[in-house]
């Protein structure tokens, strides 16, 4: 029904106008009247109602029909497919292996569309790496399946998988036997939470691919009910057991083995006789819990020294060895003789635990005997990271060993007791190849080692005589207390005689100034300063992007 001029003029005025939005009652004869009057108007409604639909069919007909031409023209349907392979790679998680997720690359990537779905199955890099939870695989029929048709797709490639062994779930072991199934493409493998009895179950597969083990024993959090059997360690592995760990055929077919394990007890890992194994050139020791400032697990150490040196005896090849040490007491002083270790490039110690009772007195004459007992000429990096908050702190004795044996050393990372003399720093001008340099002064918030620390930290600056005493440098950290006007002027010198140094960190045990000093116009001249606060009261400071201040 249309309606006429004259019909529409009725519109625009009721005659009950006077009555809308109010409380009025309408009588018998008004409600009669209103009926009357809405008749033509709910005619109207219902003809403007049918137009809309009718409109908004015919709108959705227009507008497929443009899309569906549109989409012939866009610009991901004419991408040569290498770029968009390319992009497909990159939606790909950095910092860990892709999860079965329909919510995330590369699963995510097949549900945009049939022809980007064909282009993601059939790369088999998307496939080649994966996160295995094995509770998750056991908790769902069909998972296992889908697991499968995930590594298949990464064919011929090798893989790079992380797994987690869940406790007590019997099913999971259909799953981890499909992955064993597997290993004559392994690449990496990582794991955790895994039992010894797992580690047998691949020690002797053949995985001609391999090159990158990581393995980590189960983390008992609650040892207070543990009651290990006196010929079993804290991993419930005896030492004739333990030993063959790292000396398993797993680890002695890999072409470049790259090994890192994690247990509680580290010593069950080295024999107690005289062994050789050739096949390792990387190699990580770590302990489990690794959370080093809670309440300790007491069946959890890291090697002793004499373990330690034991370990190095029997690997002649290594390339790289990072080890968590447990230091001896220092009064059971060993001797032996020196240890030539002529492929070494790198060596981190991390000191953990101690067995010695007057931690604060160590300047380490255990850790001091073992680093001087090694010959390393071809040593790049050393590392002893942290350790001055367990009192533990090198000097001259040392760094003389390793600028004398080690010459080549780039990166250097030390702790020096916090009486030590500018005689210990200035030797470090002996490393002519050194780049980046971290200094541990460190050993606690004791307000009078601000004084004991200045002169160490001025020894580091150059001055007319020696104008550029550290010749390569090019990255300094140190972790010392002082004032802010004692690194202030060590930066400022670094300008004025124009050093290679380009980067400056501060780790600065004290209370937070009033007033922040002003660092930008270090920033001007090439060298980037960056400032933390690690006072025990903590708040945060402003920052303007340039450097952070936490305290």
């Amino acid at each position: 029904m249309l309606i006429d001029a004259s019909a529409a003029d009725r519109f625009k005025v009721s005659p009950f106008a006077e009555y809308l939005h109010t409380n009025y009652v309408p009588t018998d004869t008004e409600i009669e009247q209103i009926h009357s009057h809405l008749l033509l108007h709910e005619a109207e409604l219902a003809h403007l109602e049918a137009r809309i639909q009718d409109l908004t069919e015919k709108r959705n007909r227009v507008k497929s029909y443009v899309e569906s031409h549109r989409a012939l023209i866009s610009n991901p349907r004419r991408m040569p497919q290498d770029i968009l392979e390319g992009i497909f790679l990159q939606c790909l998680p950095t910092q860990r292996n892709p999860i079965m997720s329909a919510s995330e690359a590369p699963m995510l990537l097949g549900q945009i569309c049939s022809g980007w779905r064909s282009i993601a199955f059939a790369m088999p890099k998307l496939w080649a790496s994966l996160h295995i939870s094995l509770a998750f695989v056991a908790f769902k029929e069909g998972r296992k399946a889908a697991m499968l048709d995930w590594l298949e797709r990464s064919a011929p490639l090798p893989l790079n998988l992380s797994v987690v062994f869940p406790p007590n779930i019997p099913d999971s072991r259909h799953a981890f036997s499909s992955i064993l199934g597997l290993s004559a493409r392994w690449g990496t493998l990582c794991t955790s939470n895994m039992s010894h009895a797992d580690f047998e179950a691949m020690a002797h597969l053949d995985a001609p691919l391999l090159e990158h083990v990581q393995a980590a024993y189960q983390n008992v959090y609650d040892w207070s009910d543990v009651d290990m059997d006196g010929d079993f360690n804290a991993d419930g592995l005896d030492a004739d057991t333990g030993a063959l760990i790292l000396s398993a055929p797993l680890f002695c077919q890999m072409k470049t083995a790259r090994v890192e394990f994690s247990l509680r007890d580290l010593s069950v890992l080295v024999p107690t006789t005289a062994f050789s194994w050739n096949h390792l050139q990387h190699l990580t020791l770590k302990r489990i819990p690794e959370r080093r400032f809670l309440p300790d697990d007491p069946l959890s150490r890291g090697l002793l020294t004499t373990a330690t040196i034991r370990l190095l005896q029997g690997c002649k090849n290594l390339r790289s060895v990072s080890v968590a040490l447990s230091l001896e007491d220092p009064n059971e002083a060993w001797v032996g003789e020196k240890l030539l270790l002529p492929y070494l490039e790198s060596l981190v110690f991390i000191i953990e635990t101690m067995t010695h009772s007057n931690e604060a007195s160590l300047e380490s004459t255990d850790l001091a005997n073992l680093i001087t007992h090694l010959i390393m000429p071809q040593l790049h990096s050393f590392q002893l990271p942290g350790p001055s908050i367990l009192g533990v702190s090198l000097g001259l004795p040392v760094i003389s060993h390793l600028a004398a044996h080690s010459p080549g050393l780039r990166d250097l990372w030390i702790p020096l007791a916090a009486t030590g003399s500018q005689t210990s720093v200035q030797t470090l001008r002996l490393f002519p190849h050194l780049t980046r340099l971290t200094l541990d002064l460190n050993s606690g918030t004791n307000p009078e080692l601000a004084e004991s620390h200045a002169p160490l930290v001025m020894a580091l600056a150059p001055d007319e005589a020696t104008p550029n005493p550290y010749s390569a440098l090019t990255t300094l950290h140190i972790h010392c207390r002082v004032d802010d006007k004692v690194w202030v002027k060590l930066a400022e010198l670094q300008v004025e005689y124009k050093t290679k140094l380009q980067n400056l960190g501060i780790w600065n045990s004290i209370e937070n100034p009033q007033v922040v000093p002003d660092i930008h116009r270090f920033r001007a001249h090439g060298l980037i300063v960056s400032v933390e606060y690690t006072f025990s009261l903590r708040k945060a400071l402003p920052s303007d992007g340039l450097y952070n201040y936490t305290v």
